[in-house]
């Protein structure tokens, strides 16, 4: 029999099989998986966390911990969730993913994880916002480099994230994305 430990990275390591379903939609060959998503996501989290004096460790966890329910539900496109499914029910069922991820774990342990996931969620903390940004803006590295690459107009990805309310540090780094996706010819 597995630990539990054992049980729950497990799940973690399917976050190597679950792709960003929205770039399969726009027909990118060999599309990240979830799991290559947040680790590129620690890394922006930890240097944001670096630039916003924030705490960085727990930065670090919670940008390890965001995604981690897309083992069990995959990983949902903006357009399905805002169309068919509602923010909220995919929040909850992201949350009833983890917990049950994280039930066999130790008491600490679990509650620990869940407090992670469930400050993510909120966004409320300097910490969650950062790796709010962070999430935000690998996907828009990601999404450029994809353009850059196999040479795709991938626009739409970009009109849902110049609202947002960017900590300063990302803001910066949102308009250096930004300044690099309009300078692509996309004819």
């Amino acid at each position: 029999m597995k630990s539990p430990a054992l049980v729950f990275l497990d799940e973690i390591e399917n976050l190597k099989l679950v792709p960003r379903t929205g770039y399969q939609n726009h027909s990118i060959p060999q599309v990240e998986s979830v799991a290559e998503h947040s680790f590129a996501v620690a890394w922006y989290a930890w240097l944001l966390a670096e630039e916003e004096h924030a705490d960085v460790p727990r930065v670090i966890k919670m940008a390890l911990m965001h995604d981690a329910g897309e083992s069990r539900i995959g990983d949902l496109t903006l357009g399905a969730v805002e169309e068919y499914i509602g923010r909220e029910v995919k929040r909850t069922a992201e949350f009833k993913a983890v917990m049950d991820m994280a039930s066999e774990l130790s008491e600490e342990l679990e509650q620990h994880l869940i407090a992670l996931f469930s400050e993510f969620s909120e966004g409320a903390t300097l910490e969650s916002r950062i790796v709010g940004d962070a999430d935000a803006l690998q996907m828009l590295g990601q999404v450029l480099r994809y353009e850059q690459v196999y040479r795709v107009d991938l626009s739409d990805f970009w009109m849902h994230t110049g609202a947002r309310e960017w900590l300063p540090a990302a803001r910066a780094w949102y308009e250096e994305l930004v300044a690099s996706h309009e300078a692509l010819d996309h004819t």
